[in-house]
């Protein structure tokens, strides 16, 4: 193993990973609190009353 592929393996610690999934998780929790995901779903009737509930969910998620 060289010294490139040795410090490339430290570079993934279980924290970076976790680090790495809540800033790709950031944009999922803006859609999900922001955007008007409701009227999009037709089918779901009552998605304007989970709305809050799925973004702290995902909040709670990233946390």
């Amino acid at each position: 193993m060289t010294a490139s592929q040795e410090n490339a393996t430290k570079l993934w610690t279980p924290a970076n990973i976790v680090t790495v999934v809540r800033i790709c998780g950031v944009p999922l929790f803006i859609v999900a609190m922001l955007s008007p995901w409701p009227e999009w779903l037709s089918f779901w009737p009552d998605a304007w009353l989970w709305k809050p509930w799925l973004a702290t969910l995902v909040f709670i998620v990233l946390a």
